[in-house]
Parts: C-alpha cells; structure tokens; sequence
C-alpha cells in the first residue's frame, strides 16, 4: 500500500511572525476550507508574499467525503497556528496523507 499527500500545507517563520499574521493565515486557511468544500479552489495557493503555501493533489477529482476531511484538516492548521503558532520551527510543513 503506498500513501500519497492529498494536501500540503507550508509556513515560513511562523516564529518570527506577529500574532496579527498569524490570526491573518489561520483565517486564510479557513477560507480556504470553506472554498473546498465548494470546490472553488485552485490547485496551488499562496498567502502574504509566500509565507504560506497551500497545495492541492487534483481538488476537483475529491469525493465529498474527502472534501470535508481535507477542509477539517485545514481549519485545525489554523487553530493550532493561532495557539501555537512560536512553537513552530522556520520551515513548517504538513501533509495531508491518503492510502
């Protein structure tokens, strides 16, 4: 069985950022959830001059089930940047993995 990434998410130096930037990203993400679960979503998104990157495997080939999986996965991103985001290291990554 191999795994993909359906999803992969990037934030650069998240420690380094106001908690203004932080609140700003973490509100970017749940749009963009939002914007899954609606399929109006590109494929390769970016936030405030590339410190953040969001990519997306083939979004409009996801089940709605998926969907609803990939866009809570990015509303907890953002809740865990807002409350932790100083915890981060410069490079953050995530990956959302499917078999």
């Amino acid at each position: 069985m191999t795994t993909k990434s359906a999803a992969i998410l990037t934030v650069y130096n998240a420690p380094g950022m106001t908690k203004h930037r932080r609140l700003a990203i973490a509100e970017w993400l749940r749009a963009k959830a939002l914007c899954l679960l609606h399929r109006e979503i590109s494929a390769r998104e970016r936030f405030l001059a590339t410190r953040t990157l969001l990519t997306l495997r083939a979004p409009t080939k996801y089940s709605a089930k998926g969907r609803r999986d990939i866009a809570a996965w990015l509303r907890m991103h953002a809740k865990y940047l807002e409350q932790h985001g100083t915890n981060y290291s410069k490079r953050f990554t995530a990956r959302y993995l499917y078999a």
